[in-house]
C-alpha cells in the first residue's frame, strides 16, 4: 500500500489564480449531442490544445461545473499543464436531465451505457477526433470514464485515472442513495464545507472561493432537484448493483489499448480494493501491466474532496507520465 503523507500545496494558496485560468474555469458552455440532449463543459488550458494530450475530467455524482468545489477541482487539475476538458454528467449542471432510457438503465438494468454515451459524443465533438486523450474520473465519474473509454470508436484513450471506482462487486445501494439526500441537504452542505475548512488545504480553497464568488456564476439546480423522478426510482429500485466496473475493465483490457490506474480509499464505502486487486490478479501478465491499483490507507470515500484532490493530482502526474 502507498500512503501520501503530505498534501502538495497549490500555487493558488499564496496568490489568486491567474486571470486566464479563472476565466476559463467559469466559461461553462454546452454542446448538443442530439436534438434533445446537451452536455455542459468547460475547457481549461485551451491554449495547449494541439501541443499536449488533453485530459477529460468527469466529476463525482453530485458535482457540477457551476459549483465552487468542482471549479476548484479544475484549478488543481490545471496543474497537470495540459488541456483539461471538464464535463457534467447528464442531469448535472447545465447538461440535459436524464431521459426515460437513462432512468430505466440506471434504476432497473443497473447499467451506465446510455448515461455515458452522450458524454462520449461530447468528447468527440469538443476535441479533435484523432487526438489521443486521457481520462480522470472520481467515484461515479470514474465508472463513466471507463465506460466512455470502452465506447470510444477510435481507441485513442491512453490512460484512465480512476479515483475510488464504484461498482466493482455486487452490493446493496439503498444506504448510498439515502446518503445522497443527506449530502444534498443544507445540513450536508454545511458539513461538507466544515470538513474542507479543517484540513491542510483549507487556505487554498477559501482563497479560491472568494475569487469564484466575485465572478457571479449562476449555480444550477442539484442533481436531485433536476432529476427527482430518476432519483426516486433509483431509491425504490435500489437492489443489488452489478459489478459494472469490473465487466468494463475486462472489456477494455481485451478490446482496447488504454492503461488504467486506480486509486482506492482503504475504508471506502463505495469501492473495494480487495475486489479490484483480485480482478487484477486474474489478468494475464500482459494485461496486468496496463491495470494497476494504489490504495490510500486510512481514507474513506471523501476522495474528490479537499483532503485527497491535491494528492490525486500529484499521483495523476506520475500515472500519466509513466
Amino acid at each position: 500500500m502507498n500512503r501520501f503523507e503530505s498534501v502538495p500545496r497549490s500555487p493558488y494558496a499564496e496568490k489568486s489564480p491567474d486571470e486566464r485560468l479563472i476565466r476559463e474555469v467559469c466559461e461553462i458552455r454546452t454542446v448538443d449531442v442530439s436534438p434533445s440532449d446537451q452536455i455542459g463543459y468547460t475547457l481549461l488550458n485551451r491554449h495547449l490544445i494541439g501541443e499536449e494530450c488533453p485530459v477529460v475530467a468527469v466529476g463525482g455524482f453530485l458535482s457540477d461545473l457551476t459549483t465552487v468545489e468542482r471549479a476548484w477541482e479544475g484549478i488543481h487539475l490545471a496543474e497537470l499543464h495540459r488541456p483539461i476538458l471538464m464535463l457534467d454528467m447528464p442531469g448535472h449542471g447545465l447538461s440535459s436531465p436524464h431521459g426515460f432510457r437513462q432512468t430505466y438503465d440506471l434504476c432497473v438494468r443497473r447499467r451506465v451505457d446510455s448515461q455515458a454515451r452522450p458524454m462520449t459524443e461530447a468528447v468527440q465533438k469538443t476535441l479533435q477526433p484523432e487526438d489521443q486523450i486521457d481520462y480522470f474520473g472520481i467515484s461515479h465519474g470514474a465508472l463513466l470514464s471507463l465506460k466512455m473509454t470502452e465506447q470510444d470508436p477510435e481507441d485513442r484513450v491512453g490512460n484512465v485515472f480512476s479515483i475510488d471506482l464504484p461498482a466493482v462487486k455486487k452490493r446493496w445501494t439503498l444506504g448510498m442513495q439515502l446518503g445522497y439526500v443527506v449530502i444534498d441537504s443544507l445540513i450536508g452542505r454545511k458539513r461538507y464545507f466544515e470538513e474542507i475548512k479543517h484540513n491542510p488545504c483549507s487556505r487554498d480553497f477559501e482563497a479560491f472561493e472568494r475569487e469564484f464568488s466575485e465572478l457571479g456564476v449562476e449555480k444550477a439546480d442539484s442533481f436531485i432537484k433536476s432529476n427527482p423522478g430518476l432519483f426516486l426510482c433509483n431509491l425504490v429500485a435500489s437492489v443489488g448493483a452489478r459489478p459494472v466496473a469490473i465487466e468494463t475493465l475486462r472489456r477494455i483490457m481485451e478490446e482496447k489499448s488504454a492503461s488504467v490506474k486506480v486509486m482506492t480509499a482503504e475504508r471506502s464505502s463505495v469501492s473495494d480494493y480487495r475486489a479490484i486487486g483480485a480482478f487484477i490478479g486474474s489478468l494475464s501478465p500482459e494485461h496486468r501491466q496496463r491495470c494497476r491499483q494504489t490504495v490510500v490507507e486510512d481514507e474513506d470515500h471523501n476522495i474528490g474532496r479537499c483532503q485527497l484532490m491535491p494528492r490525486s493530482v500529484a499521483y495523476a502526474k506520475e500515472a500519466y507520465d509513466s
